[in-house]
């Protein structure tokens, strides 16, 4: 059969491929009509596999049930059904709607209609399931039909008001349909408005919309709240840029949820205060495990002949078993550390796995009074801030350094900025700095930038001063306020983040450490100011392979490493630095790419905006996401 399938250069072409055969409880369809959804052309941005021919696009489609497997007793041959599926996604092999043949489990299948053409009725299976989900599910509209979906939230009053964001959209559509058919537990109908441009607000009134306003007047949000007495949840069906900020500025002043239809590309600033953003994956109706997004090292293909590489750096648990010439350890004692694993490459295993590996000198002795949850927040980022500081900056580190440093830091105190101090880097950057002494003695001042709520924790932990870094006047306050930064970490190091920083340094410039290679631009960087970016795996002391970087082994890394993790380990009761605040998750091994990718996401910090139904999924600020695990018999 022809089908459209993922080709190198992130297209795709029409190849000649088998027919797919249907398995107990599927059926196969001769294709009559596909639509297009924009998810369809961004899955084809993901490389084929070595060893994969390519991967069938495509989501929506409708046509005629031509054979169906076993266990299938609903459908018959010659039955005009539509569907949808994932398809093209690089770890889901299971293979697209763009082709003559397409299969669909026989549960997930919608029957046509009579009077309901293919072409009509291909373009509703995957947006209505996205507005279904977003209604019932995310905002907790009564369904119309029977949901055994958990629904967390509450919507009150008699007849809440629910706005949709761009109703002209293919969500935005179905979205209107089935608010407008639902009635709150009480029978009342919801009270529904909508933006949408002007040629099609009168389509909408006359479906039953109470109002609707045109999403390019600046001033919608308010007119919204004037005319509805304060939104009580809304739909983004756009959900890029400020969309989901404005949104939140038509709700009423006890806040409520907004549905998105997009996980990474709004932005969280200007948010009213009780508004929450949440974005669910549409692909979770299909009840498969799914690979929407990938952490970053789970972007790299296994090679052709590797059955999988176990992924995760930081862990922390017992001593279950040592290898000859181990001598500082014992069975049962507690430790923490970090591997690198899961890149192509590197065949060494991760850490997130019931057991793992650790070389001994690069293990941690965790403290009487730190947990395992506490601990596993540590080896990797505390590492990646010591390196920062007391390799590339040149501070004098408060334990031998057996490594060669360049920079030279003059003065009595220099003056040391800590971009982003609440993320993982900066909170043990913080820490450590504020430990440090110069060679005679004197501590080093210590500047931070942070969202407000961070600023009196800082103030208080010793920080001379802190400044909002979504001020645009920080760095020339930074600037005023020390006399002139002399050096800096870049916590963030994406986009213009590392030129802002520059432009706090004095006039004789400085280094920059920044824990990113590629992500930050090097247009606006300040004249005399150097940004350098060491990884922190050469900590490890192995020849390591790097998003295409060859690093190799170091032996003065490694004893740094060895020497900063026996600085941690003095004390039997204590650690001299504070662990991050852990957020303790769900599930173990099994919620890490379903409950944890998300919220890491694989675009810009800054622009990490996922949030889900539950406390645990909300998001990520001055913690560490950490998974326990219950042992287990070997």
């Amino acid at each position: 059969m022809e089908a459209l399938v993922t080709a190198p250069g992130n297209t795709a072409v029409i190849n000649t491929i088998p027919i797919p055969e249907p398995a107990v409880n599927e059926i196969r369809i001769q294709v009559r009509a596909v639509s297009l959804n924009p998810v369809d052309a961004l899955y084809t941005a993901a490389p084929p596999a070595p060893d994969d021919p390519g991967r069938v696009v495509g989501s929506d489609f409708a046509g005629v049930v031509e054979k169906v497997g076993d266990n299938v007793t609903q459908w018959k041959i010659g039955d005009r059904v539509t569907g949808f599926v994932q398809g093209a996604t690089a770890e889901n092999r299971r293979p697209g709607g763009f082709a003559e043949y397409a299969i669909l489990e026989a549960d997930l299948t919608i029957r046509i209609p009579s009077d309901i053409s293919f072409e009509e009725a291909s373009t509703v299976p995957l947006c209505a399931l996205t507005a279904a989900q977003m209604l019932f599910i995310t905002l907790a509209l009564n369904a119309p039909f029977n949901n055994p979906a958990k629904v967390t939230h509450e919507l009150k009053g008699d007849s809440p008001a629910i706005l949709i964001y761009s109703a002209s959209t293919s969500v935005g559509i179905f979205a209107i349909e089935l608010a407008l058919i639902a009635r709150t537990p009480q029978g009342k109908p919801y009270r529904i408005f909508a933006t949408a441009s002007p040629k099609h607000h009168e389509k909408l009134l006359k479906k039953g919309v109470t109002a609707v306003f045109d999403y390019r007047d600046p001033d919608w949000p308010a007119k919204v709240r004037q005319e509805s007495g304060g939104i009580a949840a809304a739909l983004d069906c756009i959900a890029e840029g400020d969309s989901t900020a404005k949104i939140s500025h038509s709700f009423e002043d006890t806040g409520g949820p907004i549905a998105t239809v997009r996980g990474e590309a709004w932005t969280r600033d200007g948010f009213k205060d009780g508004v929450t953003g949440i974005y669910t994956t549409v692909w979770v109706g299909l009840g498969h495990d799914l690979y929407y997004r990938d952490a970053l090292y789970t972007l790299a293909p296994p090679a052709p002949d590797d059955p999988g590489r176990v992924v995760g750096s930081d862990f922390a648990g017992v001593v279950e078993k040592i290898g000859a010439n181990v001598t500082q350890w014992k069975v049962g004692d507690r430790v923490t550390g970090f591997v690198q694993g899961a890149t192509a490459e590197n065949r060494r295993p991760g850490g997130f796995a019931e057991y793992a590996i650790l070389e001994a000198d690069l293990a941690i002795r965790i403290p009487s009074n730190v947990s395992f949850e506490e601990a596993s927040t540590v080896p990797l980022c505390a590492l990646t801030a010591a390196q920062m500081l007391f390799i590339t900056l040149g501070l004098n580190a408060p334990f031998n350094n057996p490594a060669t440093v360049t920079n030279k830091l003059k003065g009595d105190s220099p003056a040391i900025l800590i971009y982003s101090a609440a993320t993982s880097v900066g909170i043990f950057a913080v820490d450590l700095a504020l430990i440090a002494r110069t060679p005679e003695g004197k501590p080093y001042r210590v500047f931070a930038t942070a969202s407000s709520k961070h600023h009196e924790k800082l103030l208080k932990q010793g920080v001379e001063a802190v400044f909002d870094y979504r001020d645009p006047d920080w760095p020339a306050k930074a600037r005023q306020v020390s006399g002139g930064i002399d050096a800096a970490l870049d916590c963030i190091a994406e986009g213009a983040s590392t030129a802002q920083v520059s432009h706090s340094f004095r006039d004789g410039g400085g280094t920059m450490a920044t824990v990113r290679r590629e992500a930050w631009t090097r247009e606006g960087v300040k004249e005399g100011v150097t940004g350098i970016y060491s990884a922190v795996w050469a900590g490890l002391g192995h020849e390591l392979h790097y998003y295409g970087k060859y690093i190799p082994a170091s032996d003065e890394w490694r004893a740094f490493t060895v020497e900063f993790y026996n600085y941690l380990s003095a004390d039997p009761h204590r650690f001299p630095i504070t662990h991050i605040t852990p957020r303790i998750m769900p599930d173990g091994l099994h919620g890490i790419v379903p409950l944890a990718f998300p919220l890491l996401g694989e675009d810009l910090v800054i622009e990490r905006n996922y949030a889900g139904p539950a406390d645990y999924l909300k998001p990520i600020s001055a913690e560490k996401l950490v998974f326990p695990l219950k042992p287990q018999p070997k």
